[in-house]
């Protein structure tokens, strides 16, 4: 019907449809432009202080149960990372992001998180050997594939959350990634080896023993004086 047909009533009925429409278009485009990009967002101060409180503690009771082991900065980051995504999930501590699309708990993408820790303790389980470490790392697989469920997979990647529920089924298989095969080593070149030339001297002694035999096969009359001489330096 057009607008010009309608009775007040419904001309009425249509503005209010139509503002509703408005507004609900309006709310949309202001929750996309409250939705920071990953790498914009800035934690309150006040939950990153928190964080930094439960990490640095549980830093320390696992250094504690760990005597002796020494920590690369990949163990301090899978120890971490789980701390601060599991206190984030157990203490409402998220935000949606975009660019990349998803969401941060505790200041990390879980799924992320979740599989490259799955990776490291498989490569370097030495971390397993803290009760502590052990018993959050079960406590945060569980956790991040309930937050997984919970927002219907809407926030993560399939194959990030498949390496978390393969560990907790105890089906993970680690991926190695693969060797390239070395060049064989090249064949030894041999180098002949050049015997030593005869020494001046040799060179001095052979052509006076070929003048000697020339010389005494030969018809001339040598004086003695220069055969003794010869003979001498032979």
């Amino acid at each position: 019907m057009k607008i010009k047909d309608m009775n007040p009533d419904q001309l009425r009925e249509y503005n209010r449809i139509q503002k509703q429409n408005q507004r609900e278009r309006e709310r949309q485009e202001a929750a996309a432009n409250r939705i920071p990009t990953a790498n914009d967002f800035k934690m309150p101060e006040a939950k990153q202080k928190a964080l930094d409180q439960n990490s640095i503690e549980t830093m320390r009771v696992v250094k504690s149960e760990l005597v002796g082991f020494k920590f690369q900065i990949e163990d301090e980051y899978c120890v971490d990372g789980i701390s601060n995504v599991l206190f984030g999930l157990e203490n409402n501590i998220l935000q949606k992001v975009q660019n990349p699309h998803g969401m941060l708990i505790g200041g990390h993408f879980p799924d992320a998180v979740a599989s490259t820790a799955v990776e490291h303790v498989h490569r370097f389980p030495n971390l397993l050997g803290s009760a502590t470490f052990k018993s959050l790392y079960d406590r945060f697989l569980r956790a991040v594939v309930s937050w997984d469920g919970k927002y219907q997979h809407a926030y993560s990647s399939p194959e990030l959350i498949h390496d978390v529920k393969a560990e907790l089924d105890g089906n993970y298989v680690l991926r190695t990634p693969a060797r390239t095969p070395a060049a064989p080593p090249p064949a030894p070149v041999e180098v002949p080896v050049e015997e030593p030339g005869p020494t001046d001297e040799e060179i001095r002694r052979r052509g006076r023993e070929q003048l000697l035999r020339q010389l005494e096969i030969s018809d001339l009359h040598i004086p003695p004086q220069a055969l003794q001489f010869l003979e001498h330096r032979r």
